[in-house]
């Protein structure tokens, strides 16, 4: 799977989750890049958690509890790197 892939399935998989619109990430500047998956999509603990649980499933991965993506400031490009490290990695 290449990069453009996987960040097509995470931003489904966000969408989906979190009841947006389909292009909704297309519409923000930088495809939403930029924006931090807590303060601006307002995803908790349990809403991280359970997209990840579909990234993993989606992808056939595995990511650790000690993993960046749990960071709090993390960005959505940030958050897609690191999956795509850890797929590239396997």
């Amino acid at each position: 799977m290449d990069k453009t892939h996987i960040q097509e399935i995470i931003l489904q998989i966000f969408i989906k989750h979190l009841g947006l619109n389909k292009d909704y990430f297309s519409r923000c500047p930088d495809n939403g890049d930029s924006l931090y998956i807590v303060k601006d999509l307002g995803c908790n603990q349990l809403s991280r958690f359970e997209i990840l649980e579909k990234i993993e499933k989606k992808c056939g991965i595995l990511i650790g509890d000690e993993d960046i993506i749990w960071g709090d400031d993390l960005t959505i490009l940030e958050y897609i790197e690191s999956i795509y490290k850890h797929i590239k990695s396997e």
